[in-house]
């Protein structure tokens, strides 16, 4: 099973990769294990759900994986400030025996987004961001989470 509940019924992605997994271009589509389908699209895009984010990139070139996240990778908070994402899958209630199978969206290898938990806010967009940005949706089986 590709997804464990969690505190206020969000979930939290979990899945065994053995490697990171590239995220295409805008337009695209990576199909992960269990009906996973993480979509790119244009930075256009409103999230409306914890599955869904808009991503500042700074550049187009900036590669783009999702891939397991390791605890001691650490995630910017607003107002300044860093967190473990260990620490953020403790206190979104992710059980310990699942924790290092969630998976993050990373670009150029630093962590931006554990979906269905938290947001890097160096990736956070607003329309002041300068840049290159794009939106990710993840369903599974073809339906929104």
């Amino acid at each position: 099973e590709a997804f464990l509940s969690v505190s206020e019924g969000l979930p939290a992605l979990v899945a065994e990769l053995p490697n990171p997994v590239p995220v295409g271009a805008i337009g695209s589509s990576t199909e992960l294990p269990g009906g996973i389908t993480i979509e790119v699209e244009d930075g256009e895009l409103d999230p409306s759900s914890p599955w869904e984010a808009v991503l500042s990139l700074g550049s187009p070139d900036n590669g783009i994986d999702i891939r397991t996240v390791s605890l001691d990778d650490t995630i910017s908070l607003p107002g300044g400030g860093k967190k473990k994402a260990g620490d953020c899958l403790r206190e979104g209630r992710v059980p310990a025996p699942v924790r290092r199978d969630v998976l993050g969206i990373y670009v150029n290898g630093k962590l931006q987004w554990i979906p269905g938990l938290r947001q890097s806010n160096d990736s956070i967009f607003s329309h002041d961001t300068e840049g290159h940005h794009i939106g990710i949706i993840i369903t599974r089986d073809g339906m929104p989470l």
